[in-house]
């Protein structure tokens, strides 16, 4: 029998359950953040946990503050004139996180371009599926799971002009305050 080698989920998995018994926690128990990293900083004893973090603190401030920053740009919302919902104003495309920094695009620049459009229809659509994945065994979402599999070949969609504004719901009218369920819009 050839002895299979871990990789390094499986030794991260392995010290997370280590570190569940030295707390004294059962199976239902909530295992807390604050203790993960607290035990995770004896490396000795969880090197493979103790190597995800970063240890040197201004390092790990300056990161704490880009994670702080991405958040931001994901939860500002636009209501541009003619809209009904308000939607995300920034998005980040996989291509342009390869880039050193990486950073986010206007939503509306992204939608009005044939190709940036693409590659964010088929960046959701490979959300969708590891989503899909992720809650699979939840039978309630069936629905769901059937309507994801409908949609074939997303990236290869075919935009004709002037079907991006109808696409981001740029050509429906726009309802009043109180018609809209409450939505707040930050900018």
């Amino acid at each position: 029998m050839i002895a299979k080698t871990a990789n390094v989920n499986d030794l991260r998995r392995a010290e997370l359950e280590k570190l569940r018994k030295e707390l004294g926690l059962r199976k239902t128990s909530l295992l807390k953040p604050e203790d993960v990293v607290k035990l995770s900083n004896d490396e000795e004893k969880y090197p493979n946990l103790h190597s995800f973090f970063e240890w040197d603190d201004p390092t790990a401030a300056q990161e704490y503050r880009l994670n702080q920053a991405r958040h931001l740009l994901v939860r500002v919302k636009i209501l541009p004139n003619g809209v009904e919902e308000p939607f995300q104003a920034y998005v980040s495309l996989k291509s342009d996180r390869i880039k050193n920094g990486g950073g986010y695009r206007e939503t509306v620049a992204v939608l009005s371009s044939k190709k940036l459009r693409a590659e964010l229809l088929k960046q959701a659509m490979e959300e969708a599926n590891y989503w899909k994945e992720k809650y699979s065994q939840l039978e309630e979402l069936s629905v769901i799971f059937d309507a994801i599999e409908k949609i074939k070949e997303p990236a290869n969609a075919k935009v004709k002009k002037g079907q991006v504004e109808t696409s981001c719901n740029l050509g429906r009218p726009r309802r009043k305050r109180s018609e809209r369920r409450g939505h707040t819009v930050t900018v």
